[in-house]
């Protein structure tokens, strides 16, 4: 799974399967089976072609160069949080913390500030904000697209439509030959 994708299913805080949104009972069970496979398995790195491990993969192309020239140095899952600083106080949090704290620390606060997730966003313009920073980010920091949209009729629409471009190039490909 993609970085965003990982990170929202655990901003849900519910045990559901990132591709499919199945609910899981618990935090699962490792695969067992699948980690022993790994081990014995190699495949060659696609961007330098050395042999490696599967179960090494990670550890490689944290230190491949031509991974890293390409996409950038591997992110870890618990890297996923954006960094930014309280607008009242100075101190450094977490996005998913940001809410919290100015609730706890500065509810009273009416002066006006720049949104600090506004600012990380390169499209968003930060001067733009005024207003009640916390009623803010309830309105416009707290919000998940799982939310707002079922990810099974997505997903059952996008495999329609592959299915559906596969027919013509095939019937597109029977008719000239």
């Amino acid at each position: 799974f993609c970085r965003s994708c990982i990170a929202t299913s655990l901003k849900s805080s519910k045990w559901t399967c990132p591709y499919c949104r199945a609910y899981l009972p618990s935090e699962g069970v490792p695969a067992t089976d699948v980690t022993r496979r790994m081990k014995s398995e190699f495949q060659n790195c696609a961007e330098c072609g050395t042999l490696v491990c599967l179960s090494e993969m990670r550890a490689h192309i944290r230190t491949c160069q031509k991974y890293i020239d390409k996409y950038g140095p591997l992110q870890e899952l618990g890297e996923t949080a954006a960094r930014c600083v309280c607008p009242f106080c100075q101190k450094e949090l977490d996005e998913d913390s940001l809410l919290d704290h100015c609730i706890n620390h500065h509810r009273s606060e009416r002066r006006p500030v720049f949104c600090p997730l506004c600012r990380l966003i390169p499209t968003e313009n930060p001067s733009s904000f005024s207003g009640s920073l916390i009623r803010h980010l309830q309105v416009s920091h707290t919000q998940l697209y799982e939310d707002f949209l079922d990810f099974n009729i997505i997903e059952e629409a996008l495999i329609r439509r592959v299915l559906d471009r596969s027919l013509l190039e095939y019937v597109s490909h029977s008719n000239t030959t």
